[in-house]
């Protein structure tokens, strides 16, 4: 869907469909409503260049534009007063970030394909998840316990038998 006026670099756009993808159906208006919000807010006459010149003269341009997407994510998320919803909320901040790549990119003449958006993508995710009460362990924990379960024959078999009976 790119918000931008010109056609997203090839490879950021590739990575914006699979996210616009995995949002869930009841998530899709409030993910779009999300990235419009924070489109305009990036490029809003307050901002008055703010955003762009600082990328200008970053030392770490990647980094900037994730933390830069928190915290719009965050500003936006206290405005609606606890309202935007967490599952529309991290893809759309993903977007954010994927939209300032593409901006840095066409701007800056500076190379921006997946490496980038893998460290973006880090960066993002290290910043947002904590604010959000999501730790490090909390993570670790429930991939330990899918892959307990996964390795259990009897785990997998219970389980497929709930998802059968959620159908």
């Amino acid at each position: 869907m790119g918000m931008m006026n010109s056609a997203m670099i090839p490879a950021l756009q590739k990575v914006e469909t699979a996210i616009e993808k995995s949002v869930k159906p009841e998530m899709q208006e409030a993910y779009q409503k999300i990235v419009t919000a924070g489109m305009k807010m990036a490029f809003s006459k307050e901002a008055n260049g703010a955003i762009v010149e600082g990328l200008d003269k970053s030392k770490t341009p990647i980094k900037d534009i994730a933390i830069g997407a928190v915290g719009m994510l965050l500003l936006m998320h206290k405005q609606s007063k606890g309202t935007m919803p967490q599952d529309a909320m991290v893809p759309a901040g993903m977007t954010l970030v994927l939209h300032g790549l593409d901006y840095y990119g066409k701007t800056s003449k500076a190379p921006v394909g997946n490496n980038e958006v893998d460290e973006a993508t880090q960066i993002y995710m290290d910043a947002l998840l904590p604010k959000l009460g999501i730790t490090q362990d909390m993570l670790q924990k429930t991939s330990s316990q899918v892959q307990g379960v996964m390795q259990n024959p009897e785990q997998m078999q219970k389980y497929k038998a709930h998802l059968e009976g959620a159908k």
